[in-house]
């Protein structure tokens, strides 16, 4: 439920290095369509219906998308399967689960669901190319194609179609290796308004006795100041884009956090200490196009997850490592 917070997640495309993406002969068309659904994010009122599938389940959402002057807010509902509602607002989401009357407030990720990549990362020429696609309809209106595919195995490639009148981003794909279809969100019927009403926007358990569950996120560390942990085999392109220590809801455990990026695919790793515990999975698993790999290291273990193919989790979860100190 958390990657469909914001539907939208990839309109971090436009905060790139577009240039460096791009062929000369499209690069400013690739950059004008990114561009359209950044502006649609900050602009926009509008609710609609979306699919949202992966292996073979298959969610419909309704979302509901609100902008109030520098504040954004979202709600969004399953309509199909267990009863669920996100309320977002600006980076702020609670996870509402009717079956056990409970909310999850999740503070413990990065600053953003759409983060801002940093200027300094490596060209993205090395690890994806753009293009641009034919033209097209999603749910009744016209819509515009970007293709992004990766150069190697450790990152998915993209289809992305984008409403032409109004930026928004009306279907995206995520695609192996293999050019199969890993993870789709497809708008099936959207409305833009000029004026989203407060009370759209409101929890229908609002009222209902819930349990509270607030995801507590204490950093201990600045990005760079890591003593204990290094990743020594990254694949080409990724580097460091957050670290810290916080406790995870379930048993309050101290967890090392950290966050690598290429630009477009994000992984984190999640080291605890471990000593007689064997419950942990080991090895690799996968749910829809998230990747999970497990490993014990000393007395800890490490798990690195994100939406990207099993290789690239494999290769950073094999290569973390704990700092031996020479001097004490």
């Amino acid at each position: 439920m958390k990657r469909l917070t914001s539907f939208v997640v990839l309109v971090m495309l436009a905060s790139l290095n577009i240039a460096s993406a791009s062929t000369p002969s499209n690069l400013k068309e690739v950059e004008k369509w990114l561009q359209k659904v950044v502006d649609a994010t900050k602009t926009l009122n509008y609710e609609g219906v979306f699919v949202y599938q992966h292996d073979n389940h298959i969610e419909t959402m309704r979302i509901i998308h609100k902008v109030d002057g520098s504040n954004r807010h979202e709600r969004l509902v399953s309509l199909n399967g267990e009863a669920r509602e996100v309320i977002r607002k600006n980076e702020k989401v609670f996870c509402i689960s009717p079956n056990d009357k409970s909310v999850l407030e999740d503070n413990a990720l990065p600053k953003t669901n759409l983060p801002v990549v940093p200027h300094s990362l490596p060209l993205l020429k090395d690890s994806y190319h753009f293009t641009v696609g034919e033209d097209g309809r999603i749910a009744g209106r016209e819509v515009k194609q970007i293709i992004i595919k990766p150069h190697d195995i450790f990152r998915y490639g993209y289809r992305l179609w984008i409403d032409k009148e109004a930026g928004l981003l009306l279907r995206s794909e995520l695609v192996n290796n293999k050019g199969k279809t890993v993870e789709q969100l497809l708008f099936t019927d959207v409305v833009i308004r000029n004026h989203i009403p407060d009370e759209m926007l409101t929890p229908s358990l609002e009222g209902h006795k819930l349990t509270w569950i607030k995801s507590e996120d204490k950093p201990t560390h600045r990005l760079g100041d890591m003593n204990k942990w290094e990743v020594t085999d990254l694949p080409k392109g990724y580097i460091m884009a957050h670290y810290n220590t916080h406790s995870m809801p379930a048993d309050r455990k101290p967890v090392d956090h950290m966050v690598y990026t290429d630009g477009l695919a994000w992984v984190s790793i999640y080291i605890e200490d471990s000593k007689k515990d064997a419950t942990q999975h080991a090895g690799l698993s996968r749910m829809g196009s998230v990747n999970a790999f497990g490993k014990r290291v000393d007395d800890y273990f490490v798990t690195v997850v994100g939406e990207v193919p099993e290789f690239a989790v494999r290769k950073i979860g094999n290569s973390v490592r704990f700092k031996r100190r020479i001097h004490q």
